[in-house]
């Protein structure tokens, strides 16, 4: 779509509405600057040397890095009011995330706040005002990254328990408060309220605990049966202390138990079996570590706050502000009203959230991502441990975005379908080793287009030959697009099949995620019912499409159909031409193949009916009626008919030249039917030399695609090649074809 058009449209052109990071354009964009590290931080207020990232300089924190989320507001006005002295204010809270939900990065924002305070008030104002900063140097802080937190210590020969209560004495009083509360500090056993006294008594105390249940889920493997309940004594403890004294305030990060090892079931399995020396499958890993966080959430559940640093319609600004430098509003509010006006257009066919009223207003928020964008990402591609979450949703979204910037294709806002896969980068991401994912290169490249796609026979895509069979008048390749994502949606979830709520997309969520202005739902509705017809791998069962390595059984007639040649395809269609007129009564002399002619006998006593083979050269018909050939007359002109199919072009064809390549072109369709029939032939002769268990399925496929011709309907025909019969007495009958005598 042009600019023009999109003005047409009510849209603002997405390429001179929003301004990517220059360093994204360039590619020289690395999102590990905006991977948070909690010890990172912590270690540059503590004097060493680390490399500088937006997180740990908070001047460009704030500057740059930071949208001011309501859920982040909460946070730092809740625990900066509490060590301020407010009893009012919770002293335990709760950060509640998902994917990208800034909780790192809120806990990161806290430490600058408390270990610099008022210092950087003029930072810190124009996002959060009016916040209770501290004086600098009058709140401690301590950090532990409890993913990372080692669960025992060496001592000599001997292990020692690591403890976060150990922990908690080490960084509020150094090596030598951890030295006089030694026995407690390395026990097992949670401490008792003279060790918080010690610890904590007339201080002013921010404790951050991260990623909680990873370490407890590790403690307990470490010691077996009290590890967990003894690390829930410790919680409710300091829950109490913490209540009791003014000056402290505790923040955990808990995710639930199904969301804390759902994508990390593979690397928790090796941690527990380099923890316990026996071998623990990822399975056992999670159900073992499930059951030993079961009490810490329920301590944790009664006592605590709950916050949540980036809430889901908050989350898009937060990317946004991470990778775009200028983002018009009004280019937003316009994208919502077309997009609105779109999906009211087609309400039938769309799912309930698109019918909300307030489905416009996640729209203007979201620009210039689209909501089932953002949905996708962090819903299914995050969902993958190897993906590594925040990190590699920047990656994919750096790309996209870069990619999008150099190409320029029709596209309003951003959606699943603008993810260019024949970027060899973009590839590997996706559809690579990186998601585990490898064995779908071959369905991106043969069926929706990537990388590989001009290696094919065809120089393309499947998908990628069907937009150029039947273009959109505004060149958006609405097959490539939707077909990508079907693809995409079948990287995840594949063990569960169909059944799974992860794998696969059905029309109506397709339909929410492709349509676009310039891009109607009937288009999309078009490439989704031709996956069933063209493609490969693509296909659909239950009401929801998704790709399968397993080739459909037209991967396999295509393969076969390749390597009928001509003349089999030809000799297929002279045998099924023989078989058109028969002489049962023997009235009729019939003589097939006939191109020239000779090949009319002279018969004075019954008449002769000629059937012209399909390949015959153009026919002087008047030669056949009044020669024998060679320039000898025929007496018994009147005994002479001729059967012409289409396929052949007589002089008495009135459109000339044209003639002869309607002709042609009716011999090349039927040599393609000859071509299927063959396949097919082969097919069911010996389904399992191409990959298909029997030839019933064959049979079946077979009889669901082509129903017997209408001409045939009644008939006793059970094979393949009564179609091509059909068509052929088409070709011959005196309707479509010519009947000369």
């Amino acid at each position: 779509m042009t600019n023009s058009e999109n003005q047409n449209n009510g849209l603002l052109s997405l390429y001179d509405s929003c301004t990517p990071r220059a360093d994204i354009v360039k590619g020289t964009f690395n999102p590990e600057l905006f991977t948070a590290s909690l010890n990172q931080v912590m270690d540059s207020y503590a004097g060493q040397k680390v490399a500088e990232t937006p997180y740990t300089d908070a001047t460009v924190f704030f500057g740059e890095a930071t949208y001011p989320t309501s859920g982040m507001r909460d946070l730092l006005s809740t625990v900066l009011l509490r060590v301020a002295g407010d009893t009012t204010a919770s002293a335990i809270t709760r950060l509640e995330t998902g994917f990208g939900g800034g909780k790192t990065h809120s806990l990161i924002g806290l430490v600058h706040c408390a270990k610099r305070g008022t210092e950087i008030r003029d930072l810190v104002n124009p996002l959060f005002p009016d916040l209770p900063l501290p004086a600098p140097g009058t709140v401690d802080v301590v950090a532990i990254a409890g993913d990372v937190l080692s669960v025992n210590k060496p001592s000599g020969a001997a292990l020692i328990p690591h403890t976060l209560w150990g922990e908690l004495a080490m960084q509020v009083g150094g090596e030598t408060l951890y030295r006089d509360l030694e026995g407690d500090a390395t026990s097992v056993a949670a401490p008792g309220r003279d060790f918080f006294k010690r610890v904590l008594d007339g201080r002013k105390v921010i404790i951050l605990i991260d990623e909680l249940a990873q370490y407890v889920a590790r403690f307990e493997a470490a010691h077996p049966g009290k590890g967990a309940t003894q690390v829930a004594a410790f919680l409710m403890s300091l829950s109490t202390f913490a209540r009791s004294a003014s000056g402290i305030a505790v923040v955990i990060s808990l995710a639930s138990s199904s969301d804390a090892f759902a994508r990390q079931s593979e690397s928790l399995g090796s941690e527990l079996t380099r923890i316990t020396g026996s071998e623990v499958a990822p399975e056992e890993a999670t159900q073992r570590a499930a059951r030993a966080v079961g009490e810490t959430e329920s301590v944790v559940a009664r006592d605590a706050l709950p916050i949540k640093p980036v809430p889901q319609s908050e989350l898009a600004r937060v990317l946004a502000r991470r990778l775009f430098s200028h983002i018009d509003p009004e280019a937003a509010k316009r994208a919502a009203d077309a997009y609105a006006a779109l999906y009211a257009s087609s309400p039938a066919d769309l799912p309930s959230e698109a019918k909300q009223t307030d489905y416009a207003d996640r729209i203007r928020a979201s620009y210039p991502f689209h909501p089932t964008f953002l949905r996708f990402l962090n819903e299914k591609l995050a969902s993958i441990e190897t993906f590594q979450g925040t990190r590699g949703v920047l990656r994919v979204m750096t790309l996209a975005i870069r990619l999008l910037w150099q190409k320029r294709p029709n596209a309003p806002m951003i959606h699943v379908g603008h993810l260019d896969f024949s970027d060899r980068l973009m590839a590997d991401e996706i559809v690579g080793s990186r998601l585990k994912a490898g064995d779908m290169q071959i369905v991106l490249n043969t069926d929706v287009g990537g990388p590989q796609s001009d290696a094919l026979a065809s120089n393309r895509s499947r998908a990628q030959m069907r937009d150029a069979a039947n273009p959109l008048p505004s060149g958006v390749p609405y097959h490539e697009m939707t077909w990508r994502v079907v693809l995409v949606n079948s990287l995840v979830g594949r063990a569960g099949g169909v059944s799974s709520n992860l794998f696969g997309i059905n029309e109506a969520d397709a339909l929410l995620s492709v349509l676009m202005p310039g891009l109607p739902a009937t288009a999309v509705k078009t490439a989704l019912e031709a996956i069933q017809k063209h493609a490969y791998y693509l296909r659909e069962d239950g009401g929801k499409f998704f790709a399968n390595t397993d080739p459909t059984i037209n991967r396999a007639l295509s393969d076969i159909r390749e390597g009928v040649k001509r003349d089999d395809a030809l000799r297929l269609i002279l045998e099924a031409s023989r078989k058109v007129i028969t002489n049962q009564n023997g009235i009729f002399e019939v003589r097939e193949d006939v191109t020239a002619p000779q090949d009319m006998a002279e018969s004075p006593r019954r008449p002769s009916i000629g059937i012209v083979r399909v390949d015959a050269p153009r026919l002087v018909v008047d030669d056949f009626i009044q020669t024998l050939g060679n320039g000898q007359p025929r007496i018994s002109q009147n005994h002479v008919a001729l059967l012409i199919p289409n396929t052949v072009a007589t002089d008495r064809d009135s459109d000339g030249m044209f003639g002869d390549q309607r002709a042609q072109q009716s011999l090349d369709r039927l040599l393609e039917l000859a071509r299927d029939v063959r396949a097919m032939e082969k097919l069911a002769a010996d389904p399992g030399a191409y990959g298909r268990r029997n030839a019933e399925r064959a049979r079946h496929w077979y009889d669901a695609a082509h129903p017997w011709p209408a001409c045939l309907v009644g008939t006793s025909a059970t094979h393949p090649l009564a179609s091509l019969d059909c068509s052929l007495t088409s070709q011959f009958n005196g309707r479509s074809g010519h009947l000369y005598s």
